[in-house]
């Protein structure tokens, strides 16, 4: 009778690099923290910020942060009705709970992991029952990120424009601030034209590169899920409107002195920096490497520093801890995860 020999496999290198890895990530956010506070007038930020501390308990600022709690949940939840009408349009039907529990999960994983692992996550989790919809699950997933990624190549080309404008000086010199102000939150108004040419352009690559044998299976995919884009563009247009309008409401919050216009497009430019610091997870839950661009990119516009760091502070913590925060409150209300109803993979 043969004899079956046991092997230990050993992990050992595995965890080593992973603690390797993590103790790197937590160096980079010392080092860009460290980086960013070179410069800063330490005991006019501590006043700053002890004053800013004293207000907080103010109905008034308490008030402000609520708004924007709300408006970030508002925003959490339209991606939501997004992903489930992709999902129901590629046949897979399932309760709105069982795809808001895998939808936050995947928001909170994308925050804490690295290298967007929630989105693998919420693909798995909410096809687990069912594998043969891993591909289904994860080419809505795929829709989602062209759609957003096409929303934010128009809001970058926009604030692009309003800061190469700003140095225009023969430009701006016939314009008052507040006109000034008005005309670059006026171009916010491009990014859906901006949208449409990247939908009109997507759309028929997208149909060619089906029927051509050379070209990879994995950019069809990409290509193809383009062709779906322009059903979803109001939708993304809303979330992205209610994202900047969420980050303005942390201007208020922060009893800055800026025109409301000024702050609104700000706010854009703060997402679009905010997005691109964030598509690789670098550091752990971004820290470092969001601040260092939204710093950046509050002082090209002409802030100071003792403005542009507690509102960088605040836009990194409050979008960090109200995902974890809905995702934990979702937990009670977690139901059992049912095989899916699939009526096609169209």
């Amino acid at each position: 009778m043969p004899t079956i020999t046991r092997v230990e496999y050993t992990s050992e290198p595995i965890v080593q690099r992973q603690r390797w890895v993590y103790w790197l990530k937590w160096l980079a956010s010392v080092l860009l923290l460290g980086w960013l506070s070179l410069g800063v007038d330490w005991r006019g930020l501590a006043y700053g910020l002890g004053k800013e501390l004293h207000t907080l308990y103010r109905w008034q600022t308490l008030g402000w942060l609520g708004l924007y709690s709300a408006l970030y949940g508002l925003s959490l939840w339209l991606k939501l009705v997004r992903w489930q009408n992709w999902l129901q349009q590629a046949g897979v039907n399932l309760p709105i709970s069982q795809v808001r529990a895998a939808f936050l999960n995947g928001v909170a994983l994308n925050i804490v992991g690295v290298a967007r692992m929630g989105d693998v996550g919420r693909a798995a989790q909410l096809s687990w029952q069912a594998p043969h919809l891993l591909p289904v699950v994860s080419g809505t997933i795929l829709r989602e990120k062209l759609t957003d990624l096409l929303m934010l190549a128009g809001f970058t080309l926009t604030v692009w424009l309003g800061l190469y404008s700003a140095q225009l000086g023969q430009f701006s010199a016939g314009l008052t601030a507040q006109q000034y102000d008005l005309f670059r939150l006026g171009l916010l108004a491009s990014v859906p034209v901006w949208y449409a040419l990247g939908c009109v352009t997507l759309h028929p690559l997208g149909k060619w590169c089906q029927n051509m044998p050379f070209i990879p299976t994995w950019l069809k995919t990409v290509l193809g899920a383009s062709l779906t884009l322009r059903a979803f563009a109001p939708l993304t247009w809303l979330i992205w409107l209610v994202m900047g309008v969420s980050n303005g409401v942390i201007f208020l919050s922060l009893q800055s002195p800026l025109s409301w216009a000024f702050a609104l497009w700000l706010s854009c430019g703060v997402l679009v920096a905010g997005f691109l610091a964030v598509v690789v997870s670098v550091t752990p839950a971004n820290v470092g490497t969001h601040h260092a661009a939204v710093i950046f990119f509050l002082q090209q516009s002409g802030l100071p520093l003792a403005l542009a760091l507690p509102y960088a502070v605040l836009a990194h913590l409050l979008p960090t801890v109200l995902p974890l925060l809905f995702a934990a409150i979702n937990l009670p209300f977690h139901q059992p995860f049912a095989r899916p109803n699939q009526k096609g993979s169209g």
